[in-house]
């Protein structure tokens, strides 16, 4: 019985391991071969040769890491940047002191994005500031 694992390593290692193992299956190495052989399964190896045979090298490249996409773009981010220097006082907030709140609110009423102020910590940190 054949106990497979996934590989370890970094996202260019595990792109080296899936062009390895094309390799050895055009070599003529047969599935069973080359899992045991790369330690990988049979249904990895279908699944690597046939993104490989639909778009060649390209189909064993890494995938960008799955997420949400940020809701301020760059542009907006400097914006903000350029927005939260001028000071609260010069947006018509008293005292002179930034809170998430009014973080959140400015957000919503230049960019007509909606954060909640739990939340506008991370796009602080984001933007180098604590």
């Amino acid at each position: 019985m054949l106990i497979c694992i996934s590989p370890s390593g970094s996202p260019v290692q595990l792109e080296r391991h899936r062009r390895r193992a094309i390799r050895l299956l055009a070599q003529g190495m047969i599935f069973e071969e080359v899992a045991k052989h790369l330690g990988s399964s049979i249904s990895s190896l279908v699944r690597w040769r046939q993104a490989f045979r639909q778009k060649g090298e390209s189909g064993l490249n890494r995938k960008q890491a799955a997420g949400r996409l940020p809701k301020l773009s760059l542009s907006q981010k400097r914006q903000l940047v350029h927005l939260l220097l001028e000071r609260p006082l010069a947006l018509g907030y008293s005292p002179n002191l930034w809170t998430t709140r009014r973080v959140a609110e400015v957000i919503q009423h230049f960019f007509w994005i909606h954060y909640h102020p739990n939340h506008i910590w991370r796009v602080l940190r984001g933007l180098g500031w604590s």
